[in-house]
């Protein structure tokens, strides 16, 4: 992954600090307190909320949070297009076609105006505009070659993992190409104990998180408790439950209720558990199906916690 230049005036000094001076890389967030490693770069990202190698800064100024964010996109883009320069494959082929054979420019006499070295220079400018062309052609050529070997391995990946094409268009797929092709040739893809153990408690760890930010947002606004009910091919009765608030819907659990749907005292006790742990301060009202059992379940929740409905 790369790194910004740490330059002293680079505006991010202007909302940290350092907590072991002169070492730039150990700061200080001036919003929210948190201390990290990774210098500038990182503390970039604290500020944007990217969640990209960072915490997320709890307390940084919108109008903070949108510069950061907008510096952060804006460098990416120019990295796209720097790159789109390099390997462009846009347009009409003939325009990137140059015949090498062809003549030159007549040479100018030796005895005409300007300097001897004026011309000589100007004649390695046209040599270099010439061979940069002609390079160009073969360097398009070899990146069209080369992609059609990795997308073609990318392919037989979906294919004998039986992996659904929708992937493909998923924003998480693509993010992890960009990723692997910003690394490099030394890439070395995780192993199954890594994917299995310390990512996967990553990614959790990850997950709670972007929880934590939901949670905070419930205090402020309340939430709305939504269960949904299917029936898997089992045969068994699956109740999902979500929480709906102005900042979004998250996902909160998945329940086996194959037996519980069939009572109402054990519909109002899952019910009941679920309100706890999303926090009945927080919680304006409880969305069900409308089934008998589910009624008066709704019932008994609301003579417990009176302000729910």
């Amino acid at each position: 992954m790369g790194r910004y230049k740490v330059r002293k005036d680079d505006i991010t000094w202007d909302h940290c600090t350092m907590v072991e001076p002169p070492n730039k890389s150990y700061l200080k967030c001036n919003y929210c307190g948190e201390k990290f490693q990774g210098g500038v770069y990182r503390m970039k990202h604290h500020l944007a909320r990217t969640r990209n190698d960072a915490k997320l800064c709890s307390k940084v100024p919108d109008n903070v949070n949108a510069l950061f964010d907008k510096m952060l996109k804006d460098k990416e883009n120019e990295k796209a297009k720097q790159n789109d320069e390099i390997f462009d494959l846009g347009g009409n082929d003939e325009d990137n076609f140059i015949d090498v054979n062809a003549p030159r420019p007549p040479k100018r006499d030796h005895m005409g105006g300007g300097s001897v070295g004026n011309r000589g220079r100007n004649r390695r400018n046209i040599d270099k505009i010439f061979s940069k062309k002609a390079n160009q052609t073969t360097l398009n050529e070899h990146w069209k070659e080369e992609r059609e070997k990795a997308i073609r391995k990318i392919a037989r990946f979906f294919y004998c993992n039986n992996i659904a094409f929708n992937v493909a268009k998923d924003f998480f797929f693509k993010d992890m190409v960009q990723c692997l092709t910003k690394f490099g040739l030394r890439f070395k893809p995780p192993s199954y104990h890594e994917l299995r153990v310390p990512l996967l408690k990553k990614e959790v760890a990850y997950v709670n998180d972007i929880m934590q930010d939901f949670r905070d947002e419930w205090k402020k606004t309340g939430c709305t408790i939504m269960s949904d009910g299917w029936t898997d091919i089992a045969g068994r009765t699956l109740l999902n439950f979500l929480v709906n608030s102005p900042k979004g819907t998250v996902f909160l659990k998945s329940v086996d209720a194959t037996e519980v749907v069939k009572n109402a005292e054990l519909l109002f006790t899952l019910l009941d558990e679920v309100v706890e742990e999303v926090g009945e301060e927080n919680v304006i009202q409880v969305i069900t199906d409308g089934a008998r059992n589910y009624v008066n379940a709704g019932k008994r929740l609301m003579e417990k916690r009176k302000h729910i409905f």
